[in-house]
């Protein structure tokens, strides 16, 4: 009988570490996805000479796909710099967990 109870609970701790294992991954590869996205928009608002119809359409793309994006571009005696942050949920569900992140970067 105690070995059933035993093979039941090392089936349970299996379980629940590779339900968190998967959770932990899905929520790095959401951060990766965020990154790739960050970066893919400050090279096309790089590409577009910080044009605020560029920015403009990146923004509201951003909120489609699920991003909070905000652009904030300061004019200098050299020329332009475009600072970006895109927000995004970090989510672990088995947890129940979640925050919101968010990833800065400049497009000069």
């Amino acid at each position: 009988m105690s070995q059933v109870v035993k093979a039941f609970v090392g089936i349970f701790f299996i379980t629940m570490f590779t339900m968190l294992g998967a959770g932990i991954v899905g929520a790095q590869l959401e951060s990766a996805y965020a990154r790739d996205y960050k970066e893919s928009v400050i090279a096309e608002i790089e590409n577009s000479d910080l044009s605020q119809q560029v920015i403009d359409s990146c923004i509201a793309q951003a909120k489609k796909d699920g991003y909070d994006l905000t652009v904030q571009v300061y004019k200098k005696k050299e020329g332009k710099t475009a600072e970006v942050c895109l927000s995004y949920e970090y989510r672990i569900g088995f947890l129940n967990y979640l925050s919101k992140h968010e990833i800065w970067g400049y497009a000069v």
